[in-house]
């Protein structure tokens, strides 16, 4: 995917330092053929192998960009990593205070910044014990049932 869309930014919508904002090729519709779509070429072979070098320059690029972002926030991700395997998910503003926070600390959630009034504890009373109740007689087992070995004994029972 990540070449497909380099390539449309080549090709497509003039993206490339070397080409220019230029677009080269055009594209068709074979109504025939269903929704497929016929690219014709207008350029060179010369000029194949530019764009050609352009998407992977492109793509290169971005995959440096993306290591070097990675790497130099592996803290920070470890610590998104740490808390969305506690917690699941983790909300964009949650997000936001995570990222913000220095790498090594967790943030100090609202609820946890105030400490809560201590009031004395109050004895609970113990909670009653519930009063027996007769099991219910379960009814016969079915026929599936009585097929196996767990038929009964007496043939008066069944």
């Amino acid at each position: 995917r990540a070449t497909r869309i380099a390539r449309q930014m080549v090709t497509q919508w003039g993206m490339s330092e070397r080409l220019g904002p230029r677009t080269f090729g055009r594209k068709e519709e074979l109504v025939f053929l269903g929704r497929e779509i016929a690219e014709q070429r207008n350029y060179s072979e010369k000029v194949a192998e530019q764009i050609d070098e352009e998407v992977r320059r492109i793509i290169d690029h971005a995959y440096q960009t993306a290591k070097k972002v990675l790497t130099e926030n592996r803290a920070k991700l470890d610590q998104v990593v740490r808390v969305v395997l506690e917690e699941e998910t983790i909300e964009g503003e949650d997000l936001n205070k995570l990222l913000e926070s220095p790498p090594g600390e967790e943030p100090v959630a609202e609820e946890a910044a105030a400490p809560a009034p201590q009031q004395p504890e109050e004895p609970q009373p113990e909670p009653e014990a519930a009063p027996e109740q007769p099991v219910p007689k379960v009814g016969k087992p079915g026929l599936a049932w009585e097929t196996q070995t767990h038929a009964p004994a007496d043939p008066d029972e069944s």
